[in-house]
């Protein structure tokens, strides 16, 4: 996010809707002849996921970008504006006002099918010079707009089976290192298997409490989270990878400083430096890994270097 003063200009929104668009302006070959014009469902698959991932506004710039270049290329026609560009809104709206799948698709099939029909037949007669019934593009747009909503579903389905399937692999892998590697192993608590069980089944409760409070918000995105638990991440662990294989005088407490320096200052820059805006609202990522680095340095140098056994093993690997 470059922030400037109070705007924001999200740079991440636009690089979806640019590739977005770029997705379906290469598909635009594919179009199918349907009665008095050509279907394109890739134009109305597009036009559902800008409504769920950017909003309606986004989704309306997109399809007239797109309409304007498969013009400019000649794989559209002037039918292509209205075609796309009302459902793209009355899609968007729908979404932005129910958060309902199924009242997405259905109002991306109104809006293209019906509104976008009827809008489409004075492009035609006025601006085509074709000969043609008032309702005589409701037929195509509605097959052209169907296609495509089916194919979003099946996209968005995908993209959901995935997100479950990667959170209950991330949900076993935090309860099974919780109550093995960090209880047992780290602590050096020797659990029964039940007490183990119950100190995973716990592990998956608080994961779950947290989940739920970051979803709490409405403004919040599942990329902003991940982005920040990546800063996170990289900042506490990247360093010490680093400096632990290439830098021999590194030792435990330049490693655990570095750890807890990085990692609190991810928060300090996302919180309290990124929010004045201009040059400092950058990743943080960033500055907590430049922060990382020489505090595991400076503490490394200030303190006792590491045995001649350690040393000896950095040397032979």
């Amino acid at each position: 996010m470059i922030r400037r003063g109070r705007k924001s200009f999200n740079v991440k929104k636009l690089a979806a809707a640019g590739l977005l668009t770029a997705v379906a302006v290469a598909c635009s070959p594919f179009s199918i002849p349907v009665g008095a014009s050509q279907c394109f469902p890739v134009q109305h698959m597009v036009n559902v996921l800008a409504a769920v991932f950017l909003g309606p506004w986004y989704g309306v710039a997109m399809a007239f970008v797109t309409s304007l270049i498969r013009n400019m290329l000649g794989t559209g026609s002037l039918l292509a504006f209205p075609g796309s560009m009302c459902g793209a809104l009355l899609c968007g709206l729908a979404f932005a006002g129910t958060k309902r799948l199924w009242l997405t698709y259905a109002a991306e099939v109104l809006g293209t099918g019906v509104l976008g029909g009827l809008a489409a037949w004075p492009v035609a007669v006025f601006l085509l010079g074709k000969t043609a019934a008032v309702y005589a593009y409701i037929g195509p747009f509605l097959v052209s707009t169907v296609g495509g909503s089916i194919i979003a579903g099946v996209v968005l389905a995908g993209i959901l089976a995935s997100t479950m399937s990667t959170a209950d692999s991330q949900l076993l892998a935090a309860a099974s290192s919780m109550s093995h590697d960090l209880i047992q192993d780290f602590f050096g608590l020797k659990l029964s298997p039940k007490a183990a069980m119950h100190a995973a089944r716990g592990t998956v409760i608080g994961i779950a409490i947290v989940a739920i409070f970051l979803a709490w918000d409405p403004n919040s995105t599942v990329f902003n989270i991940v982005s920040f638990a990546w800063a996170g991440f990289g900042a506490s662990f990247g360093p010490l990878v680093l400096f632990s294989l290439f830098w021999k005088r590194t030792n435990k407490y330049g490693a655990i400083s570095g750890m807890i320096a990085g990692g609190a200052m991810v928060f300090i820059w996302k919180y309290l430096i990124a929010p004045l805006g201009g040059a400092w609202g950058i990743y943080e990522l960033l500055p907590a890994f430049l922060v990382g680095c020489i505090v595991i340095v400076v503490v490394s140098l200030a303190t006792a270097p590491p045995s001649k056994e350690i040393v000896d093993t950095f040397e032979s690997v």
